[in-house]
Order: structure tokens, then sequence, then C-alpha cells
């Protein structure tokens, strides 16, 4: 977000004398201010994502629902940012209070607005799923999804036993193409696995497999597929919400 905003002002650099006036005071707060600029850029900017990027797919309704969580992260760090703004008692107070501080201020109190849906809406797990609460069939597959990860965890404390490895040397790991796996650290990557199925060794260790986990792991992703599939319609009410809420002229400027 930043390279592009910076490509900008190159292309289509400032006429305005006062605008320009105004942006070299900005730049002089933070260059008077070592402390101020370090905290701000160190403790804020570095948590705040690619916000264009996330507004465009909202508008091209390509988001997910992991977006949504990642804009929820963003209005939540604007209080910390408000209250570090708050600090500044330079030459500049008045400018930096008039042109961001305040306009802060007013985006805080409407985001909890939004903030407060995304977190009653979502179960923000191992995935981002909607709220199993909203609809009798999601709270039936979510049931049999924890029964499967119950049954997950105890197969991953067996194998564990079975083959004398700790659980820091061995972990219980998911991607979304291959279902659940072990994988063993790469100290532990010459042992031998009887009974299991290596997959593949590399620098990062071992990833191997047992008929039992593949079994259940089968039966997790379907659930899961097929929770999905379920929460579609919800999930793009939802995201159409979301997309109205970003779009009150305090926020986002469609």
């Amino acid at each position: 977000m930043g390279t592009r905003m910076l490509r900008q002002w190159i292309a289509q650099p400032l006429l305005d004398i006062s605008e320009i006036h105004k942006r070299q005071s900005f730049v002089s707060i933070f260059m008077e201010d070592v402390l101020f600029c370090n905290t701000i850029k160190l403790d804020i900017l570095k948590k705040i994502p690619d916000l264009d990027g996330l507004i465009k797919k909202l508008q091209r309704r390509r988001a997910k629902l992991d977006d949504t969580v990642t804009i929820q992260r963003f209005l939540q760090c604007l209080p910390v940012l408000v209250d570090v703004l708050n600090q500044y008692n330079g030459d500049h107070v008045e400018l930096l209070r008039s042109e961001f501080v305040e306009q802060l201020e007013e985006i805080v109190g409407y985001a909890s607005t939004l903030i407060t849906l995304i977190g009653s809406t979502l179960e923000q797990g191992a995935e981002v799923l909607i709220q199993p609460s909203f609809d009798d069939e999601l709270e039936n597959l979510a049931g049999q999804r924890k029964e499967v990860e119950y049954a997950l965890n105890k197969e991953y404390k067996n194998m564990l036993a079975d083959l004398d490895v700790k659980e820091k040397d061995c972990k219980l790991e998911k991607t979304a193409g291959h279902g659940f796996y072990y994988k063993i650290s790469r100290a532990r990557s010459d042992d031998s696995f009887p009974g299991y199925e290596v997959i593949l060794t590399n620098k990062g260790g071992t990833q191997f497999t047992s008929a039992n986990l593949k079994r259940l792991s089968g039966q997790y992703m379907d659930l899961l597929k097929t929770y999905m599939v379920r929460q579609s319609d919800l999930e793009k009410k939802y995201l159409e919400t979301v997309f109205t809420l970003l779009g009150h002229p305090l926020i986002i400027h469609p």
C-alpha cells in the first residue's frame, strides 16, 4: 500500500503551495521526534494490512471470510493509533489533530459496529467459518466436526506413545489440499516409523501418516467442505453487510 502511494506522489506531485507546506510539516513531525516516529512505525504501521487490496477484493466480490478478520484486526489498531498521535505535543499539534486525529476518532466510534459484527458472526479457529448458531444444519455439522477433532487428537496421542516421541518433536498439522498429517522435527527424521506411511522428507523434517489418520482426515475434510457449502448463502449476505459498513464515508470512499 505504501509503495503504491509513493508511486502516486511521484507521478502526480503536489502543485498547491499550501498543500506542499502542509506535507513538509507532517514530515518534520516524524523527523524531529524519533521516538514518536518509531512507536507508530514499529508498533502500529507494521500491523496494518494492504487496505487497498482488501477493499478491491470486496468490491469485486472476491473477498473471503478471513479477509474480514484482517479488517477487524486493522480496526482494532485504530484506538491505539489515536492514543499515540494524541501524545504528540510539538509545534504542529493542531495540524496533526485537525488532519488526522479528529477523523480517526470518528472512525473509531463508528467502526465498533463493524468490529462487533465480525466478532459475533465468525468462528475464528483453524478455519474461519460462519458461527454454527446461525443455522441448525451448521450446528449439526459443527458437532460432528468436533467429534472428529477429538478422535484426531486421540489418534495423535496414540502415535506419540507408539513411537515414543515428545509433543515438541512431532506435531499434527493440516493443509487445505491434503488434510491432516504428522510432522516430526529434522532431528528425528532419521528415525524409523513402523506401521506408518512416510509422505516426504525434507530439510524441515519428515511428514508421515497412518491408515487411521487418513480415514479421520478424510472425514474431517468432507465435513468441512459440506459446512462451507451450507454456509455459502450466509457468507454472501455477511460479506455484503461488511462491504456496506466499510462504504460509510467515515471509513472508505467506495
